[in-house]
């Protein structure tokens, strides 16, 4: 990467960042065609693509990339903070909406980005941007002048379990989200390894490890974006929409209630399946919002009984009648777990 200078139309001088790699003329109208297409897309959260051509640099062929400058990468960034230290959530929240905002973006034009990471989130002038949209894809087999066994590692912490056989889709993109957002939260991997076929092994057999500290609506975004099965994943506009409420503390009542009512459809949907486990998380989704919701307190207490768990389902349902205390379900059910609770001490 080098630091350039250009002369903009009315004669302003701007500096600019070029990247140079290794152009492979076996490829040449593939890649130049691609390149086009990348240098055509404008967004907000994307950084700009001036030009591209190639130049000759000591007898061999480069691309030379002509972009907007950036002041640092997210990379850098987090290489500021000073040990166990985390990004303040407004900033890391900044992060999280920049990325989902450019991913709906790129994939609603059908561009896979495939290399999110914190390199490639810089900061210009006072906003995230995402870099290199495309350009891994359309120079998946050349090599980059800065590549080295370093960077290779970094890349391949983000990669999903389909990346093994192949498989490019959207998704890829949301896993890699998934693993970043679960670092900026948390500061580690979600799936802790010390080297590259260890990660490789676990991203497809081991669920992520998760600290409870993690707050339930982040843990729902997280595990919607690291499902294994790839079609599990949410898609970009979906996530955006959800992590919308959940960063914003001017929701409307409106708002708010339409979003409530969506995970109570979810949980419908969860337990023709039996799913108890993710019933519970939703309800802590619900009650995390709106902590009087005495019908998902309810709802967390039927899940923890069909989960043989009567304290944890009694509390549930204790809650539930001090934020109503004419609910008669409610009261019914507390009565029965304390018949249950009472029977399995004796």
């Amino acid at each position: 990467m080098f630091l350039s200078k250009t002369v903009g139309h009315d004669g302003a001088i701007a500096k600019v960042a070029v990247k140079l790699m290794i152009w492979d003329s076996k490829r040449e109208k593939e890649q130049t065609q691609e390149l086009e297409l990348a240098t055509t897309l404008k967004h907000d959260r994307l950084i700009n693509f001036y030009e591209s051509f190639i130049t000759d640099v000591e007898g061999h062929s480069f691309l030379a990339l002509v972009m907007e400058l950036a002041d640092y990468s997210l990379q850098n960034r987090l290489e500021q903070l000073s040990e166990g230290e985390l990004l303040p959530r407004p900033e890391r929240d900044q992060v999280i909406e920049s990325v989902l905002e450019a991913l709906c973006f790129l994939h609603g034009e059908g561009i896979v980005h495939r290399d999110i990471k914190p390199d490639n989130l810089l900061w210009v002038n006072g906003q995230w941007k995402v870099a290199d949209f495309g350009i891994s894809r359309i120079l998946e087999e050349a090599t980059s002048t800065n590549t080295n066994a370093n960077n290779l590692s970094i890349s391949y912490r983000y990669m999903p379990p389909e990346a093994v056989e192949g498989l490019i889709s959207p998704h890829w993109d949301i896993w890699s989200l998934g693993i970043l957002i679960t670092l900026l939260i948390t500061g580690e991997h979600p799936f802790p390894h010390t080297n590259i076929m260890e990660l490789s092994w676990k991203i497809r057999h081991e669920l992520p490890v998760f600290t409870d500290e993690i707050n339930p609506l982040y843990n729902k975004i997280i595990s919607s974006c690291l499902a294994k099965e790839r079609y599990k994943r949410w898609n970009a506009k979906k996530l955006f929409s959800y992590f919308t409420i959940v960063r914003s503390s001017d929701n409307t009542e409106e708002e708010i209630a339409h979003f409530l009512n969506e995970r109570l459809e979810e949980i419908e949907v969860l337990r023709e399946h039996d799913d108890y486990r993710g019933i519970i998380a939703l309800c802590k989704i619900i009650l995390e919002l709106k902590p009087d919701h005495y019908e998902a307190w309810y709802i967390k207490g039927e899940a923890y009984s069909c989960l043989d768990q009567y304290q944890e389902a009694l509390d549930a349902y204790e809650h539930s009648i001090s934020c109503n205390p004419h609910y008669a379900i409610a009261v019914h059910a507390s009565n029965y777990i304390k018949q249950k609770i009472e029977i399995k001490s004796i």
